[in-house]
């Protein structure tokens, strides 16, 4: 693992994007910068949760509604999900059949 520390990489990252400017005005840094930040982010940390997205709301201690809305807003698809087996005949399965009447006159 690197020796550097997010911070340092930040901090690196940003001073070349100003030299890379060559004199230009920047704007909305801000704004790229978090949105720049926070799609790898969200992306790590779902993944570490493995999809849980309460579990992924709580590490980054934001409220779950907000973590869904960053997902979206960053198009960062939730983990698909298992396809659910069909039933196998018995109780439950299927819809209910229509039971004959009996006549008891």
């Amino acid at each position: 693992m690197s020796k550097k520390t997010l911070e340092e990489s930040v901090r690196e990252t940003l001073d070349q994007y100003f030299k890379d400017l060559g004199g230009a005005e920047p704007h909305s840094v801000y704004d790229m910068v978090i949105h720049t930040v926070e799609k790898p982010l969200l992306d790590v940390v779902m993944r570490q949760a493995e999809g849980n997205q309460s579990k992924a709301a709580e590490w980054l201690g934001i409220n779950r509604n907000t973590l869904r809305r960053k997902l979206v807003d960053h198009k960062i698809a939730p983990p698909r999900s298992l396809p659910v087996a069909a039933p196998r005949g018995g109780p439950g399965s299927g819809p209910a059949k229509p039971v004959p009447r009996q006549n008891l006159g």
